[in-house]
């Protein structure tokens, strides 16, 4: 019911209030009837008008804000559609293929969530949630598992211009277009332990890779998967809901729509602030372990392995602050998310790791605009990391690629 509906229902219910007394109580009382009915209505319409204004202000700083957020969303998609070299109806479909939730997850049954199956103009991603690298030989001599969280996905980029394509265009160029093929296992929101995970569950499925590299340091903030609080409480409530009325039943329902709002989130870092924080000590404790699982598998099914530490917004780089996000680091600690000091730990014990190059400074002078959005790279930087990691691995490839298999 609107306000104009209410008043004027009041003020019907006031004028049949006065006929009755008039009615019933004659002149003297119809007088007074009528007085008081003056008063409530000029009070009737000085409420009316200070509502209606009250509320025209209301909508016009709404809408206002509204407005601005609307032309500041546009302003950042044509910034990053310029620095994709897409036109902007290019950007939102790629946006829409890698950010369209609820398409872009799947339920894990062993690692919570993951990359849904899915086919795009820009994004394509197969049915063990791999993402595709451009070039990338079917049946090549040997093969190269990439694994790491949304960086190491390609978030925001197209299958062209992730960090696996990029790697693969390289080895084509230095071995030639049937040695090796790079299979990119990254995946949104995954840290370390899910990652050594994931190997093993690709090992048990038969899967048979003769170099695996892990890009880690965004991620290494958690000490359990990304949605691993939400899962637990919707367990919770599963658990124990015969034993609640109606009432208590609605609510919790009314709650676990937290759970469908964490699989529609428009990017990975927020799908991560559902998770608990690890202390630094406890990242290094964590990736060591990991490492060491990794390690294992790689001495029983005769793999080579190599671990870099990526580089994040702020940390050894300037661009804490960027085109696209401000004192990124204060945000975080406001979230519970201590990323820089987990870095700095992981980069200062990096030496004491198996076979880990720490690459987190490798922005330290570099004076373009380095992410895509927050904390995902641009396709440059990608190529970037790709050389590194060739740089690092390039001796034990050129072993790999004269021996026999």
């Amino acid at each position: 019911m609107t306000i104009n509906q209410i008043v004027l229902l009041l003020l019907g219910v006031c004028i049949l209030s006065c006929l009755v007394a008039g009615l019933r109580f004659g002149l003297p009382r119809l007088t007074a009837a009528y007085r008081f009915l003056g008063t409530t209505i000029l009070s009737l319409l000085l409420i009316t008008l200070t509502s209606v204004a009250v509320f025209e202000e209301f909508y016009r700083q709404t809408n206002s804000a509204h407005t601005e957020l609307l032309k500041q969303q546009l302003k950042t998609s044509e910034a990053q559609a310029k620095l994709l070299n897409m036109s902007l109806d290019n950007f939102r479909d790629l946006q829409k293929e890698t950010l369209g939730s609820p398409t872009s997850y799947i339920f894990d049954p062993y690692l919570q969530l993951r990359e849904r199956p899915r086919e795009g103009k820009f994004v394509n991603v197969s049915n063990e949630s791999m993402r595709r690298t451009i070039s990338a030989p079917d049946n090549a001599e040997f093969t190269i598992y990439l694994f790491g969280g949304s960086t190491q996905f390609g978030l925001l980029v197209a299958d062209k211009d992730t960090i696996a394509s990029y790697l693969q265009q390289l080895l084509i160029e230095r071995y030639g277009p049937g040695t090796f093929a790079v299979k990119n296992f990254g995946r949104s929101t995954y840290y370390s332990t899910q990652e050594a995970l994931l190997l093993a569950l690709l090992l048990r499925n038969g899967h048979s890779p003769d170099f695996v590299i892990f890009l880690d340091g965004l991620n290494e903030n958690r000490n359990s998967p990304a949605l691993s609080e939400i899962f637990e409480q919707r367990f919770s409530q599963l658990n124990s809901s015969n034993r609640k009325s109606r009432t208590k039943r609605l609510v919790d329902i009314l709650s676990s729509l937290a759970l469908a709002k964490a699989f529609t989130h428009k990017t990975p870092i927020e799908l991560g602030n559902v998770s608990s924080s690890s202390t630094p000590p406890e990242s290094v404790a964590n990736y060591l372990f990991a490492q060491k699982l990794i390690r294992a598998l790689s001495a029983e099914f005769r793999f080579a392995a190599h671990f870099f530490i990526q580089p994040i917004p702020g940390f050894r780089n300037s661009f804490n602050s960027h085109q696209f996000t401000k004192n990124y680091h204060e945000q975080l600690q406001k979230d519970g998310q201590p990323i820089s000091e987990n870095l700095a730990a992981l980069s200062k014990a990096h030496r004491t790791m198996w076979r880990t190059k720490d690459l987190s400074g490798m922005l330290e002078n570099y004076e373009k605009q380095a992410f895509i959005d927050e904390d995902h790279y641009t396709p440059e930087v990608h190529r970037k990391i790709a050389v590194e990691i060739l740089r690092a691995i390039e001796n034990d490839l050129d072993s790999l690629s004269t021996s026999d298999k």
